[in-house]
């Protein structure tokens, strides 16, 4: 009897310690059970409700003719790049813009993608010099991983270093690796 006290005596103390433990290690990020993060409104639309309703915006801004506009020249390719905006403020149209060009000029089907790649990929990397943003610098590094050729991975570095940015420099140190390797 005097075993099963002790042994029930035990068990409560290590209960009621593992029970204070996790009290005391409660995660503090309010976004934990998604719940507030996966809430809709007005001002704070999900990106699935906001691509519903700017459906037909998109689909425009997309179209074989609008991209073909944006890669006819270099001037339109640049006053595209030219919409990124510090701290998430870039129009989503405009970058949703931005991500069909690069997806246009990896087209193995289109005759003129690797011309518009060319120029493409010079435009970024000269937007990406000319930023002077981290937030833009990087949006411009990123859209060279998907389109970006190796023979610019040094120029990419270059952006890096003299970014005078860890992030930056951390980030197209990574881009320049992958466009190295043709990926």
């Amino acid at each position: 009897m005097k075993k099963t006290l002790l042994t029930l005596a035990a068990a409560l103390a290590m209960a009621s310690f593992v029970n204070n433990q996790a009290l005391a290690e409660k995660d503090p990020n309010p976004y934990t059970s998604y719940g507030a993060a996966m809430r809709n409104d007005k001002n704070h639309p999900s990106a699935v409700t906001w691509q519903g309703a700017n459906k037909a915006a998109i689909e425009a801004a997309t179209s074989k003719e609008a991209i073909a506009k944006i890669v006819a020249s270099k001037e339109s390719m640049a006053a595209l790049l030219a919409k990124v905006k510090a701290g998430y403020a870039t129009d989503p149209v405009a970058a949703t813009q931005i991500a069909a060009v690069s997806q246009k000029v990896m087209c193995t089907k289109c005759p003129k993608a690797p011309k518009c790649r060319d120029l493409w990929t010079t435009e970024l990397i000269s937007a990406a010099k000319a930023a002077g943003d981290a937030y833009v610098k990087m949006y411009y590094l990123d859209q060279l991983r998907w389109c970006g050729k190796p023979c610019q991975a040094d120029q990419v570095k270059a952006i890096g270093k003299d970014s005078g940015n860890k992030a930056v420099a951390d980030f197209a140190e990574m881009v320049a690796k992958e466009m190295a390797a043709g990926k």
